[in-house]
């Protein structure tokens, strides 16, 4: 069982045909997808608790055997345990990343990226590199005052086949 305490996720839509839902809450709504995307994998999460517990910030450690299972699979089992950086930091020098990296994170921030820097991560993924990201669609469009559609992920979720849901299915989700 994934335990993540305290946080509300979003709903993900999976229509590539590489894609596919790896976990769902007991409704049947899908809180985490995965996809292969050319050479690369990347894991797609409904809430950015999720992605936060892939980086520094994870001091509990909490759901050790899932994220092994994720970094191993999106690694292809090459996994060395290194610490992941969050492509937050290189996005305005994304050609400093350090040549060893196989994992980046992205928890969506900032808010307001330019699609050549969201491109270059993608080109890297296709290469070989592996993704998790993620952030709570409905909380970042409420704190952010930005439609779902437009939340900067999208550029890498169009081409996956992925999507977050956007007001009208939360609206008609409480219903």
């Amino acid at each position: 069982m994934v335990s993540f305490p305290g946080c509300v996720p979003g709903v993900i839509f999976v229509y590539g045909e590489n894609s596919q839902a790896i976990l769902a809450n007991k409704k049947g709504h899908v809180l985490c997808a995965a996809a292969e995307y050319g050479k690369g994998r990347i894991i797609v999460f409904s809430h950015n608790v999720f992605v936060n517990s892939f980086g520094k910030k994870d001091t509990k450690r909490k759901n050790k055997r899932f994220n092994e299972n994720i970094r191993n699979w999106i690694t292809k089992n090459t996994d060395k345990g290194n610490e992941i950086p969050c492509f937050s930091d290189y996005f305005n020098n994304f050609d400093e990343l350090p040549p060893e990296c196989r994992i980046l994170t992205w928890n969506g921030l900032p808010v307001r990226t330019e699609d050549n820097s969201v491109l270059k991560l993608l080109d890297w993924v296709e290469r070989g590199g592996g993704l998790i990201c993620g952030v709570c669609p409905w909380g970042f469009a409420e704190v952010y005052k930005i439609d779902v559609e437009n939340i900067p992920l999208n550029i890498i979720f169009k081409a996956i086949g992925i999507a977050y849901a956007g007001k009208l299915m939360y609206k008609m989700i409480a219903i």
